[in-house]
């Protein structure tokens, strides 16, 4: 079986295309338009601006990554700025400030919602409500 294949393979070989086509093909080939060389700069140029974006694309990413870290120490802001100790006590007053408005606007409706209420219990309650608001205005 090998042998046969091997002799056909052999007769394959000796196979010439006829003058004709050989001739037809020389000058198909030839007549061919040959931008190779334009096509070879331009491929180069192409891939002289890819690597490019990629390089600048990657260092932004990079930049965007690390720009958390590079943010100054929240020590190094007090020690050296008096003003940043100020504003966070002025922030801690308005937020002490509020709760406190919070706390009085919800005895104003405890208090109103105990004057609906007609039972005895009603005068300790009260009193109760108006000794936590005194102990809020101290």
């Amino acid at each position: 079986m090998e042998q046969k294949l091997i002799k056909q393979l052999q007769r394959f070989k000796a196979i010439e295309p006829r003058a004709e086509y050989t001739e037809y093909s020389f000058r198909l080939i030839t007549a061919a338009p040959q931008h190779f060389k334009r096509s070879i700069i331009k491929r180069s140029v192409q891939e002289v601006v890819t690597l490019g974006v990629a390089l600048v694309l990657a260092s932004l990413l990079l930049l965007i990554m690390l720009s958390g870290f590079a943010a100054p120490k929240a020590s190094f802001i007090t020690e050296n700025n008096p003003d940043f100790n100020i504003n966070i006590g002025v922030a801690r007053y308005q937020e002490t400030e509020r709760s406190r408005q919070e706390v009085a606007l919800r005895l104003q409706s405890l208090e109103d919602s105990i004057m609906n209420i007609s039972n005895g219990n009603r005068s300790q309650l009260l009193y109760k409500v108006s000794e936590l608001r005194k102990a809020l205005t101290k």
